[in-house]
């Protein structure tokens, strides 16, 4: 027969496997400089709204999308900034201004 406290021993003797496997992927995230969180944010807001702006000549339809969402980060609809922002960035990569929001 088991002892009632064998599974928890089992427990016990793998917690600093597990450990060890959490420290070393933090690690490993730490070091990838590449790595981004992004948020829905009034901070990231400002940055897609720059990234617009970095452009000298832009399509009108770019340039209503990124007020339209400067507009709504300025008045607290973050994420339909963002959306619209968005849009418009991906507007200018592709140059496509047949989208609409």
């Amino acid at each position: 027969m088991i002892p009632w406290f064998a599974p928890l021993l089992f427990v016990f003797a793998l917690l600093p496997l597990l450990a060890a496997g959490t420290a070393v992927a933090q690690e490993e995230l730490a070091q990838d400089d590449h790595t981004e969180i992004l948020t829905d944010t009034p901070a990231y807001c400002m940055d897609l709204a720059r990234l617009v702006n970095m452009r000298d000549t832009r399509p009108p339809e770019v340039d209503r999308l990124a007020a339209e969402g400067r507009d709504m980060c300025d008045h607290g609809e973050v994420r339909g900034g963002i959306l619209r922002l968005r849009r418009a960035v991906r507007m200018m990569n592709i140059g496509d201004t047949s989208e609409t929001p």
